[in-house]
């Protein structure tokens, strides 16, 4: 397989993991380890835990563009991504209001970011976070990578949360089979997709409101479904707006119970009167909830739980910073978020300048692996190398290839000396070409006379380490 066709096959990996973690099958960021595991973590050699300037927790747009930012500017962040990089907008396949593109999905642009974030000095672990030590400067992070399920740990000079909020749902059947097949939650991102079709809004408050007054706009009639006998509304210019629109009609004291179609997308859905109501495309504003669990008692939150920040975006915590949907923000769109993660990057640069800098910081690879970046450069290795050598081909773009990286490089310390380790990236190297790779990660495994023993392809770790011990038995 050509790697370029490689990208469409994540598309459906990544959009699994979204849904598992939209409707509740996994935690994104965040985890809760034991209580005796924490501790046998915190009694470790303080020492030997890596420091960084900056991490930034969270991979969707918000924490992509800080990422972009601080690299440019020298910093050089970690980016903690979670089990669903890219957020909530890879789940689009239509972005019809991100500057200068007329229509790209939330995929490619997830992909262009991280790209953009990764060539600007940003480094990306496929972990999750499970507790954050603000007693001590710099600040522990207690991380679990996905891949493994290990837990470890790492220092922070400053943190960059941009972990985002979690959609609430319906709980109904037919929803998640249905859903971005009809079954959507941003009106803004997706409502385009419907113009003059039969679409409902789920809710009564003023999210449901607004989604229903700009699908108002697009669609041939609006239905709004909503629990309570009135709209709910700060606004009241706003609500007597959408109700004087003839296409608009209001259903209170009325549920969802199912959700239904032909197997490809929505058709209709089953009221709690066992009514059936027809629509191309059915909206839930019915709110979200802010990852913010693990910080409740360490950071200042409002009542409903997002974090409060003060006018440079810094929390209650001094050089832990917030941005995106996790906070106070009324814009709960990509563009904003991305916005407010530059700006953020700027405030965490100029703290990052005010402080002494760590004694120790690992701005790049691990120093056991090796970045090839010619041709000329790996010859010159391989003459020299009086081991074996394992080279990892993976792509800035491919998830298992982000999440095997830091086993790789937790493999070279533990084989230093016997075997050396190498990295290639296959879209800025012709070392792909030359040995015929084409899918991601692939390892190559050479011995000691410079022979190529075996070919391994995928990210799993068992068969990894199992090649490992061949090539040195």
């Amino acid at each position: 397989m050509e790697i370029s066709n490689l990208r469409a096959l994540y598309i459906d990996q990544i959009n699994r993991l979204s849904n598992q973690k939209r409707f509740g099958l996994n935690q994104t960021f965040i985890s809760s380890p034991s209580r005796a595991g924490l501790r046998r973590l915190r009694t470790e050699n303080a020492s030997t835990i890596p420091t960084y300037p900056s991490v930034i927790i969270g991979g969707g747009v918000a924490g992509l563009m800080a990422a972009t930012y601080l690299g440019q500017a020298g910093v050089s962040p970690l980016v903690i991504e979670g089990m669903n990089p890219g957020g909530a907008i890879i789940q689009s396949e239509h972005v019809r209001n991100w500057p200068g593109f007329l229509d790209i999905s939330g995929y490619e642009l997830i992909e262009r970011m991280h790209e953009q974030a990764a060539s600007s000095g940003a480094r990306f672990e496929g972990s999750k976070l499970v507790d954050i030590d603000l007693n001590s400067w710099p600040y522990v992070l207690t991380l679990e990578n996905l891949a493994t399920g290990k837990t470890y740990q790492i220092k922070a000079q400053s943190v960059g949360i941009s972990m985002g909020t979690s959609s609430k749902f319906l709980g109904v059947p037919g929803e998640e089979q249905y859903w971005t097949r009809g079954v959507y939650n941003c009106a803004l991102c997706d409502g385009p997709l419907y113009k003059d079709k039969n679409v409902a809004v789920v809710g009564g408050s003023n999210s449901a409101i607004t989604e229903a007054l700009y699908l108002s706009n697009i669609a041939k009639k609006v239905t709004i479904l909503m629990r309570g006998q009135e709209l709910r509304s700060l606004d009241e210019a706003t609500k007597k707006e959408l109700l004087s629109r003839p296409n608009v009609e209001i259903r209170p004291l009325t549920t969802v119970e199912n959700v239904e179609g032909d197997g490809e997308k929505m058709t209709h859905v089953i009221l709690q009167n066992g009514e059936k109501l027809e629509l191309d495309a059915l909206f839930l504003a019915i709110g979200s909830t802010p990852n913010t669990e693990i910080f409740k008692g360490k950071l200042n939150l409002d009542e409903k739980g997002y974090i409060i920040t003060d006018e440079i975006m810094q929390t209650s915590a001094k050089g832990i910073f917030a941005f995106g949907d996790i906070t106070q923000t009324p814009c709960k769109q990509a563009v904003c978020a991305a916005g407010q993660g530059a700006e953020a990057s700027m405030y965490i640069t100029d703290y990052l300048n005010s402080v002494e800098k760590p004694k120790q910081a690992l701005l790049g690879a691990s120093p056991e692996v090796i970045e090839i970046t010619s041709l000329e450069q790996f010859e010159e290795i391989m003459r020299n190398s009086d081991t074996p050598v394992v080279v990892d081909f993976y792509a800035t773009w491919c998830p298992p290839c982000r999440r095997i990286a830091p086993i790789y490089a937790e493999l070279a310390k533990q084989y230093d000396g016997k075997i050396k380790f190498l990295k290639v990236n296959v879209d800025v190297s012709e070392l792909a070409q030359k040995f015929e790779v084409r899918a991601m990660p692939t390892f190559l495994f050479f011995n000691e006379n410079k022979e190529i023993v075996d070919r391994l392809i995928g990210a799993n770790e068992a068969h990894l380490r199992n090649q490992l011990e061949l090539l040195i038995a």
